[in-house]
């Protein structure tokens, strides 16, 4: 299928970053406001095979499998913008475009697709950066400080954090608890904090993990 600008992207992403074994290819399809399709292919491939930019396979001769990989995925990727270029460029439900879906592969998809919690979003996000051949030290360093702080404010708060819990209540609850005692951090650090929860959000947005704006 000839690729038609003003699309929708298709994204796939690693289930497992930190995995030591192969781990399996997800699909992220946001395709229209508030609608987002998301499943758990059969592929699977090594992390240190895995092209973060481009989200598919890298090449080598010593990836002999890689190619048939990133042709399966291509096919998924011409699935779900046939669907919705069918259907009025996305005027299909998610659990409409699933079963349309799953009866063009013969049901040789997974039903159910791993999500992670904004937490786990962070260290995948975290984990991605570091393995970028240009990711800088400091840029490293931040990243990792804000890590720390979310992990620690959702350990002494007892939460989880869903994407869902990521809105006003949250960022007044997180700021008192930056300023309080022990940590005491500067309006302005609070604020450089707020901006990369926001990159955060934004980023697993369109990677299909959540439709929660109140970010």
């Amino acid at each position: 299928m000839p690729r038609i600008l003003g699309l929708p992207k298709v994204r796939f992403n690693l289930h497992n970053l930190n995995a030591e074994d192969e781990t399996y290819i997800i699909l992220h399809y946001r395709y229209a406001k508030g609608r987002m399709f998301k499943i758990h292919t059969r592929e699977k491939i090594l992390v240190n095979e895995w092209d973060l930019k481009k989200q598919r396979a890298g090449y080598a001769k010593r990836f002999s499998k890689n190619e048939q990989i990133n042709y399966n995925l291509d096919n998924l990727e011409q699935e779900c913008t046939a669907i919705y270029l069918e259907n009025g460029r996305g005027k299909i439900s998610p659990e409409d475009f699933r079963k349309e879906f799953l009866n063009r592969m013969g049901g040789e998809i997974e039903e159910e697709a791993p999500t992670p919690t904004f937490l786990e979003f962070i260290e995948e996000y975290y984990q991605e950066r570091k393995k970028q051949p240009n990711a800088k030290d400091a840029t490293l360093k931040v990243l990792h400080k804000i890590k720390i702080h979310v992990q620690n404010y959702a350990r002494e708060r007892k939460r989880k954090l869903e994407f869902s819990e990521i809105n006003d209540r949250f960022f007044s609850d997180f700021r008192d608890w930056l300023h309080a005692d022990p940590r005491f951090h500067s309006t302005n650090y609070v604020e450089k904090i707020f901006k990369y929860i926001k990159l955060f959000a934004r980023k697993s947005e369109s990677r299909g993990y959540h439709t929660n704006r109140a970010y």
